[in-house]
């Protein structure tokens, strides 16, 4: 059964208001608790590329740099 970590991305120094989670194998207990509920969502559409209709949606902008000298 994989574990949940999270992974600390201020390295203690302050409080971290950022959830990053992965999944492992290598791990004995979760880093974070989870609610007694859930909820899944199931939807169905016709395929997007037949409408000609596509969207992208990027809500991480911790990944969005303003700094125009730097490379990737």
């Amino acid at each position: 059964m994989p574990i949940v970590k999270q992974i600390d991305t201020v390295a203690a120094e302050f409080p971290a208001y950022t959830n990053y989670l992965f999944t492992s194998y290598n791990g004995t207990e979760h880093d974070i608790t989870f609610n007694d509920w859930g909820l899944v969502f199931t939807a169905s559409a016709p395929p997007l590329n037949l409408i000609g209709v596509h969207v992208m949606v990027n809500y991480n902008p911790e990944t969005v740099s303003t700094n125009f000298d730097e490379a990737d």
